[in-house]
């Protein structure tokens, strides 16, 4: 396993180029949005205000507590603010915002199983078959990467977990890294979150 801290200063500065492979607004992309936020390619959805676009797009607690935790970071991540999480200064403070915000990612934070549902959808995002398919792969990276970097998530992950999550990351960012022109570079935003995240740093640091 390579030294993630050797990793982290590499990354740290091509992450503050990463350009989103998408501009547009995240809403408006009908192929991010689960059956959930179809009200985004309504015709009221323009007339909306900020404020009610939000509130279009909370779930009920019925509705949340009848999908399991897989189905739960679908949703998360195809919530059509999540973008915002890229808007602040730091990621920790754009997830926040999310956080407040987002009845879905409230009910995640509550489940018992959130850490090894992040961790398999990571797992399972092929970045070679992304390129070729132009799926929303690459979307939900830096979107896990953020999630799984917060506290709240990594508080709860043992050892195991947490170098299984940098493993990944270090792997995901080789392929990224691998078509510059495509990804500009790589997002790392795993690391570059890790860094502004003491608690996981310091724990990474006495795992490694």
């Amino acid at each position: 396993m390579r030294n993630f801290k050797s990793l982290c200063v590499v990354v740290l500065p091509m992450a503050m180029m990463f350009i989103m492979s998408t501009t547009a607004f995240a809403a408006e992309e009908s192929n991010s949005s689960t059956d959930y936020y179809s009200i985004v390619n309504s015709p009221e959805w323009s007339e909306m205000s900020r404020v009610e676009r939000v509130a279009a797009c909370q779930l009920s607690a019925e509705e949340l507590q009848s999908l399991t935790t897989d189905e739960l970071v679908r949703v998360v991540l195809d919530y059509p603010f999540f973008v915002d999480a890229q808007a602040f200064n730091t990621e920790r403070e754009g997830f926040l915002r999310v956080l407040q915000e987002s009845t879905a990612l409230q009910e995640l934070l509550n489940r018992e199983d959130k850490a090894d549902a992040l961790m398999s959808r990571y797992a399972a995002i092929d970045i070679e078959a992304s390129k070729v398919n132009g799926d929303d792969d690459f979307s939900d990276l830096w979107k896990l990467e953020i999630l799984l970097a917060q506290p709240e998530i990594s508080d709860l992950m043992d050892e195991q977990q947490i170098a299984e999550t940098v493993d990944i990351a270090e792997e995901t960012y080789e392929d990224e890294s691998s078509d510059p022109e495509l990804y500009q570079g790589g997002t790392g935003v795993f690391f570059q979150v890790v860094n502004a995240v003491e608690s996981l740093l310091m724990r990474m640091i006495s795992i490694f």
